[in-house]
């Protein structure tokens, strides 16, 4: 339409060649963005490869830390985030270093700590066992001494109760600690009677002064033993002549414990030394009568 004309005007053109300029953008457009993809992507490979490579980087060495390994060095190479990262990562690295070698130090000093108190235990254990056997030996010793002690204190038993003459433990105060049955026959007393008394209680009382001297003397350990006559009160009142020998018993370290003292019966020895001396005391006053001899002889002729 041709304005003011009121005439129109028809052109007529063919469709392929009309859209031929269209076509021809297309192909140009599509050049451009594949050229455009193609340098982007030839430039986006060194980009990707300096973004990629210190993170692998950071990997490998992550997982060589995390094996144990700790002999790796990371070494910064840029001054963005990742650099930061690889210098943090760098930092934790030494720290953790610095407290492998303070606990091996540790580990070391613990283990040789261990090793001396091991030593020091060996030691402890073989002292006590070493104590443990001598403690055995001593005990084994002591069964043995026990033993021989009760074999001697059982024939000393068996002595004692089947002596001929009185046997008797006393004490350092003079009391009767044991008697034998002889003495009990020799003082007419029974076991428990004597057991009850001291030697003062059945001792005459003229004769208790030679008694307390010897008995001072062997405390003083200035005699080793005593023999002494002297006479004992029976139950019955009668009068006694005993030959008592008395020894003084100590301990391991010398400290008096008490007195064996062995009674004999000396009254007959005594009766007959008495008449004996009479019989000397009337020969001797009849010898100095000389007419009393020549009587004594004539009657004697004649009887004869």
């Amino acid at each position: 339409h041709i304005p003011s004309t009121g005439w129109g005007l028809v052109v007529k053109i063919d469709e392929r060649e009309a859209m031929v300029p269209v076509f021809q953008f297309q192909w140009w457009l599509l050049l451009l963005m594949a050229a455009s993809i193609g340098t982007a992507m030839v430039l986006s490979w060194p980009i990707a490869r300096m973004v990629s490579e210190p993170i692998l980087k950071l990997k490998l060495a992550a997982a060589k830390v995390s094996s144990g390994d700790l002999a790796v060095t990371i070494k910064p190479e840029t001054r963005d985030e990742i650099g930061e990262l690889a210098a943090a990562f760098a930092k934790m690295i030494e720290d953790l270093k610095i407290a492998q070698d303070v606990q091996t130090r540790w580990q070391e000093s613990l283990k040789a700590k261990v090793e001396a108190a091991t030593f020091s235990l060996s030691n402890k254990i073989k002292e006590l066992e070493d104590t443990q056997k001598a403690v055995l030996n001593v005990a084994d010793d002591l069964n043995r001494e026990k033993s021989r002690l009760r074999e001697s204190e059982a024939r000393f038993r068996q002595i004692f109760e089947t002596s001929a003459i009185g046997m008797a433990e006393v004490s350092l105060e003079g009391r009767f600690i044991m008697v034998n049955s002889m003495l009990c026959d020799i003082t007419g007393y029974s076991e428990a009677e004597l057991l009850a008394r001291s030697f003062p209680d059945i001792t005459l009382p003229d004769d208790l002064a030679a008694d307390a001297e010897a008995f001072c003397r062997l405390l003083d350990r200035d005699i080793p033993h005593c023999h002494l006559e002297k006479r004992y009160i029976r139950k019955d009142q009668q009068l006694v002549w005993v030959l008592v020998s008395q020894v003084l018993v100590c301990d391991a370290e010398n400290k008096p414990l008490y007195f064996i003292a062995q009674i004999e019966d000396i009254s007959r020895r005594k009766e007959i030394d008495r008449l004996k001396d009479e019989f000397v005391a009337t020969v001797s006053h009849e010898l100095r009568t000389p007419l009393t001899i020549i009587r004594e002889g004539v009657a004697m002729v004649f009887d004869g």
